[in-house]
């Protein structure tokens, strides 16, 4: 079973990754995937997302290592 949001206001993939780090927090549930304004589909990988926030690594950077590849 599927349940999909979108979710209007969340404008970056720095804001994305934050909720799924919160949703995680307090329900313990990832997403399967998050996918940008732009199309580009994401996994959720709490340490790279730590390095994002904390400049290490940019949102391409993040894009790269983490793309989401349908079967």
């Amino acid at each position: 079973m599927k349940l999909l949001y979108t979710i209007k206001g969340i404008n970056d993939l720095e804001c994305a990754l934050a909720l799924a780090a919160e949703v995680k927090a307090e329900v313990g549930l990832t997403p399967d995937y998050i996918e940008t304004d732009k199309g580009e589909r994401v996994t959720y990988d709490r340490a790279d997302f730590k390095r994002l926030e904390k400049g290490d690594i940019g949102d391409s950077d993040y894009i790269a290592r983490h793309r989401f590849l349908a079967d």
